[in-house]
């Protein structure tokens, strides 16, 4: 390898060190974007019904990799109104926090983008809202401003507790085996 090809190449891994690779969504009228690496898959949002007292945070469960997860609705957990109904554009983007799998519904997927870390905007005072409280930081992408959300803030601890266990009291009633512990790997892959 001739030397300027060892720059070359040096400078292409130093950009990549520097930047986090997004995937943007929205939910309601504003844009946000995931760290891919903590999501796992990507699914169309339908769900199995859901038991009316898990609450209005769980939208309900879907199968991802032979396995039962909750999906969170985003609509819930920033605080908007509810659609009320479906749409051929909702995704459910799964995510691994604490070694356990979640969904969480969106209203639009958009694509993957590299964005440089040194873009990442502290979260501007007009944009505080519920949903900032879950976000690091704001990028611009296409020209909007996007919150980047932080997948490991989304859900507190007793909430995830509560979420797996409604999941195994259901399975158990059902007569369902418990699934086993999840052993997936990182990166988006179709459910």
């Amino acid at each position: 390898m001739s030397p300027e090809s060892v720059a070359s190449r040096q400078t292409l891994d130093a950009r990549y060190e520097e930047s986090v690779r997004v995937v943007s969504f929205e939910v309601g009228d504003q844009r946000y974007a995931l760290d891919v690496a903590s999501v796992v898959g990507i699914a169309p949002s339908s769900c199995e019904e859901r038991p009316a007292a898990w609450g209005p945070l769980l939208f309900g469960v879907r199968l991802f990799r032979n396995e039962r997860a909750p999906v969170v609705s985003l609509r819930e957990r920033f605080g908007l109104k509810d659609a009320g109904t479906e749409t051929p554009t909702n995704r459910v983007l799964f995510v691994e926090i604490d070694d356990s799998i979640f969904g969480l519904r969106v209203d639009v997927l958009h694509a993957t983008q590299r964005v440089l870390r040194r873009e990442i905007e502290p979260i501007p005072p007009r944009l505080f809202s519920e949903s900032a409280a879950y976000a690091r930081g704001a990028i611009r992408t296409d020209g909007r401003l996007t919150l980047l959300i932080d997948a490991d803030r989304l859900l507190s601890g007793d909430e995830k507790a509560r979420l797996a266990h409604s999941i195994a009291r259901e399975d158990s009633s059902q007569g369902r085996v418990a699934p086993r512990p999840s052993t997936t790997a990182r990166g988006i892959a179709p459910a």
